[in-house]
């Protein structure tokens, strides 16, 4: 659940004044990015639960989480730039966000 808390950093620090963003020359869909992060966030509930101490093995986490960015063929900077982007729309960061989270919801009470 750390991801969510960087994101959501990442979202309060690029609102900005000004009225409108580029859009990134290699955005990430809506769709991709809500499954690229619900993988992430997967992979590091897995490491925080069966190592307790993920400080101890985040060079294992981070070549996890880019073993899921490379899945989808995306780069650690795309997925930055496009969580930019999307944090500049607040309805749309709270769209994904809300899709991520529901989407984990029924994971969670499928797995019940």
């Amino acid at each position: 659940m750390k991801f969510f808390g960087l994101l959501i950093c990442i979202v309060l620090l690029s609102c900005e004044a000004k009225r409108e963003t580029a859009i990134p020359d290699n955005l990430i869909l809506k769709k991709d990015l809500i499954s690229i992060i619900i993988e992430l966030e997967t992979v590091e509930a897995y490491f925080e639960q069966v190592h307790k101490r993920p400080l101890l093995y985040k060079d294992a986490l981070d070549s996890s989480c880019l073993v899921v960015l490379q899945k989808y063929g995306v780069t650690k900077p795309q997925l930055e730039s496009s969580i930019d982007y999307y944090s500049f729309y607040p309805d749309s960061i709270f769209s994904i966000y809300e899709a991520t989270l529901d989407t984990v919801n029924n994971m969670v009470n499928s797995a019940k």
